[in-house]
């Protein structure tokens, strides 16, 4: 099998040339991988990627570990030594089956390889990067592939692409969690709450924005206690275009897709 690079230097979400082209060559038989110039390591094994996800043929996707490092002021580098957490083998995750999928995303844009197809052939949407990681965990088929060898760098860099727009952050990340939420069997209901409370900072005002934002979540109001409530209150009143943002999350173009893909991820737990 044949491995192609396509190597970027910003957001897959800003190059929809690069997504195109990616995908007629997946389409056509051959593994793609994308890489950002940060992650991008001259020896990385493709071809061991390419050998653990031709074993796991119900796998769309597959990430593999990272060795972190950063970027100095000179442009050098600096290997930042960090032990990273490794399991003892390749593992495959059912979408949904670890919890955290409810309030963000499993894998790494940089340390990814990609079956085409399966995946579909579409462009990520113009929305914040930080959230392109779950939509594409949300829209792809089959279990995440992860692979625990560190066979990609992560760079701290000087500076960041990322949008900086907070308001359409505040919307995305509700609409991840509320889509989620409406969906998902009531009786991880505690789990939910033990993952948000468990975050630093703990994430519980933010679940009570998506349960307010959509009727079909409030069942989890219940769990919420008083000072929980006072944070939340405290917090839109600091930040009351946020929490407007939030509360409108359902307007957005992308909540149709994301409440969809997502009910049918978690029907099919694969």
């Amino acid at each position: 099998m044949t491995t192609i690079l396509i190597v970027t230097n910003g957001p897959l979400a800003r190059k929809p040339r690069v997504v195109k082209e990616a995908t007629t060559l997946g389409h056509s038989g051959y593994a793609v991988t994308v890489l950002g110039i940060r992650n991008h390591r001259p020896s990385v094994a493709q071809d061991h990627l390419l050998a653990v996800l031709a074993a796991h043929p119900a796998a769309t996707l597959a990430w593999c570990n990272q060795a972190p490092d950063e970027r100095l002021p000179d442009g050098s580098g600096r290997d930042l030594a960090r032990a990273v957490p490794a399991v003892p083998a390749p593992v495959l995750y059912p979408f949904g089956h670890d919890i955290s999928q409810a309030f963000g995303a499993l894998h790494a844009n940089g340390a990814m390889v990609l079956r085409l197809p399966p995946a579909p052939g579409c462009p990520t949407p113009a929305i914040p990067f930080t959230g392109i990681e779950p939509y594409r965990e949300r829209l792809f088929p089959g279990p995440l592939l992860y692979i625990p060898e560190s066979l990609a760098r992560f760079t701290l860099t000087r500076s960041t692409p990322r949008w900086r727009d907070a308001n359409a952050w505040a919307a995305l990340q509700t609409a991840l969690f509320a889509t989620f939420i409406r969906a998902v069997d009531p009786v991880r209901d505690v789990e939910i709450w033990a993952h948000a409370h468990a975050q630093f900072p703990s994430t519980a005002g933010s679940l009570i924005q998506a349960e307010l934002a959509d009727a079909s979540c409030r069942r989890l109001l219940t769990h919420a206690c008083l000072a929980e409530w006072l944070r939340w209150l405290l917090g839109t009143l600091r930040h009351p275009h946020l929490a407007l943002s939030a509360q409108r999350c359902r307007h957005s173009p992308c909540w149709s897709e994301f409440a969809e893909s997502t009910a049918a991820r978690l029907s099919n737990r694969a």
